[in-house]
Parts: C-alpha cells; structure tokens; sequence
C-alpha cells in the first residue's frame, strides 16, 4: 500500500507548520508514518500491526497506533482498509480469547507460554487487561463517526461485543 493521498497531505502540513524546524519535521514524518510501514495486508482482508519489537500485536497498541489515521479514512481508500483491516482482526482475535492481550500473526505458538492459563497457538500473552478488551471497540466507534460506515460492525463484531460484556461481568463478581 502507498498511502499516497495521506502523504500528500500529511507533507504540505508538515512543510507548512514545520519549515522553520526541519528536524522536527523529519523526526515527526518518520513517526507518523511507522506504522504505515510496519503494517502487514493479510489474504484474508485483515491487517496485522506489529506493536513494538516482539513479533506480535496487542489489542490496545494496535488500536492507539493507527487511531491517528483514522481522519484521513474518508480521503484515503488505503488507510481506510488498513483500519477495517485491523478491527476485523481484533475482533477475530477476541473471538479466539478474550483474555488474551497479544497475539500472533498466525498460530505458531510463540509468546509466554509458562503461564498456567489457558494455552492457545495464535495467544502470544494471555493477560486479562480491560483496556485490551475496550480499544478496539473505541476504535471501531472512532472509524465509524469519521465514516458513517457500519460494516464495521458487522461480520465478528457482534460475537466480539458480547464476549466483552460476558468477561466484563464475570470480572466483577468472583464469588
């Protein structure tokens, strides 16, 4: 992917705001657009977000990585999939183990795998954390007032919902 309607736009801001500071504007073009290269396109229409150095993703990294993206998905049909990309993931992984905070790229078996929890190949880190659970939901709200496009939540997503609210009250009460 080339993103080239957000670098374009991306650039004449940059060029515009930053002139007077043009190590500041490399720095900032350099981390904005990261992730835009890190990203991997799946065959299966989803998008894998490296989240770091370890060779996995985390739910709330992933979601926070590209939320800056999220305003140029109406210009931008290659942003645009990438992030629709990325939530069919998340809510994919979910399904797989909404316990799980990390996962990986395909079920290799790699990541913490001493714990005593429940053990799953495509689980990199199986610890419950809310906020893995809430990103990728804020997230897809986040795409859809940017786009008005609900297909967003179609597909996983209801399953994904209800997993969420299923581990959110039993989280509460542990009698």
């Amino acid at each position: 992917m080339e993103y080239q309607v957000t670098r374009k736009k991306i650039n004449k801001i940059v060029q515009e705001n930053l002139k007077p500071y043009p190590k500041l504007a490399r720095m900032f073009e350099k981390c904005f657009y990261s992730t835009l290269g890190t990203t991997e396109r799946v065959d299966d229409g989803t998008s894998y977000i490296f989240t770091g150095d370890i060779p996995a993703m985390w739910l709330r990294d992933s979601s926070v990585q590209v939320s800056h993206y999220v305003e140029y998905c109406c210009d931008d049909p290659d942003i645009r999939e990438m992030v629709k990309g990325l939530l069919k993931r998340q809510f994919q992984y979910i399904l797989i183990d909404p316990y799980a905070n990390a996962f990986n790229k395909e079920p290799n078996n790699q990541g913490h795998k001493t714990d005593i929890t429940l053990q799953n190949p495509w689980v990199w880190e199986r610890k419950y954390e809310i906020d893995s659970l809430c990103y990728p939901v804020w997230l897809a709200y986040k795409y859809y007032q940017q786009t008005n496009d609900t297909s967003v939540f179609e597909g996983n997503f209801p399953a994904a919902a209800d997993a969420i609210l299923e581990v959110f009250q039993r989280e509460q009460e542990h009698n």
